[in-house]
């Protein structure tokens, strides 16, 4: 095995006449052929495979040499391989695939080898349900992510952690990426399992050009995060995001939506003294000035969160608990009431968003005001 890990195809060629074992196994199950082809290491892998070495024999947790050459994007080896038979949708233990792990690593010619062999692009890993084209995109490989869209990759595969080849892309800021997806009919609208949409993601980091193409290719504005109750609007206003702001004014979204904490767009942008957001914001219709917060121009930073704690305090009184569970912890081990738990919760949700606005000393007290009201 020595002697193949160093490509020493002489020395290999030597015991193989004198009747070395071509197929035996070391600790794990590696032999010569997988530790050659590993090594990318092609005349040997030549000469194991013509004195009968088992193309697709595996180390005790399915790694093969296809895999293995793979990994390493040596597509001479792959093609050797290929042509003596080897298995192109073996799975490793964990599901990898020869396509999913040349994926994972970037390496197209690999990539575009197996596929031209008949590899089943969709297949997932089972550990995440990963495919090998949200490794590309999570790796923010747009050539390797094109090569597997050609080939007719499913763009809506979502793994068990929720997330989308669409999200990463996203999350990479690549525009290029998420053009080619869209145009690959990717659902524009699915959400992770934080409730978090492609759209929400773009205007949270105020990329006002990809805004646009996902609203101009039907993604909804008026989505709202399901644990905090944002719109992507809101995630604009958050971040002080003016001409991200305008495209979604422009394509529909509506300021008028409260989140979890009864908290308007307007509400955020004037929070973080956002005077020029708030100003667009007012031009296209702003909420009933007598249940939002007045904007920085006529209003200090003070003043708008002693109205929206005000407003908000008031809100909590005169609501019936309506949820009816067993005590549940609350602020510093304190225990909520029976019956009083969805009060507790949109309190929290309260203070959260006031956290994300920059209110933190706030956020320390509207905490505890739950414990206050009686």
């Amino acid at each position: 095995m020595a002697a193949s890990q160093e490509g020493h195809v002489e020395v290999v060629d030597k015991l193989l006449q004198h009747g070395a074992t071509v197929d035996l196994q070391k600790e794990g199950g590696w032999s010569s052929l997988i530790a050659a082809s590993q090594y990318g290491h092609v005349e040997v892998v030549d000469k194991l495979l013509q004195h009968g070495a088992t193309v697709d024999l595996q180390t005790e947790d399915g790694w093969s040499s296809l895999m293995a050459a793979s990994q390493e994007g040596h597509v001479e080896v792959v093609d050797k391989l290929l042509q003596h038979g080897a298995t192109v949708d073996l799975e490793h233990s964990d599901g990898m695939t020869s396509l999913i792990i040349a994926s994972l690593n970037g390496h197209v010619e690999v990539v575009e080898k197996l596929l031209q062999n008949g590899t089943t692009v969709d297949l997932i890993t089972k550990k995440y349900n990963d495919t090998a084209l949200f490794l590309a995109c999570q790796n923010n490989d747009l050539t390797t992510a094109s090569v597997l869209l050609r080939a007719g990759a499913y763009p809506n595969g979502c793994n068990n952690r929720g997330q989308t080849p669409l999200l990463q892309a996203v999350r990479h800021k690549n525009l290029a990426m998420v053009r080619e997806l869209v145009q690959a009919n990717a659902n524009v609208n699915q959400m992770e399992q934080g409730g978090l949409s492609p759209l929400m993601m773009c205007c949270e980091q105020g990329d006002s050009e990809m805004t646009k193409l996902l609203l101009d290719s039907q993604a909804n504005p008026n989505l709202q995060q399901s644990n905090t109750g944002y719109t992507a609007l809101m995630f604009a206003c958050n971040g002080g995001h003016l001409a991200t702001v305008k495209v979604l004014m422009e394509h529909g979204a509506d300021p008028l939506i409260r989140n979890l904490a009864g908290v308007t767009a307007l509400s955020i942008a004037s929070a973080n003294e956002f005077p020029d957001v708030c100003n667009e914001l007012n031009h296209w219709g702003q909420p009933d000035s007598t249940t939002d917060v007045e904007h920085p121009a006529t209003s200090t930073a003070k003043d708008e969160v002693d109205e929206v704690v005000s407003r908000f305090r008031g809100q909590m009184l005169a609501e019936t608990p309506y949820d009816h569970r067993e005590q549940e912890e609350g602020v510093d081990g304190k225990k909520v009431p029976k019956g009083d738990y969805k009060r507790y919760l949109k309190i929290r949700a309260f203070g959260a968003t006031l956290w994300r606005t920059g209110k933190r000393k706030v956020k320390a007290s509207i905490e505890t005001l739950y414990f206050n009201l009686n």
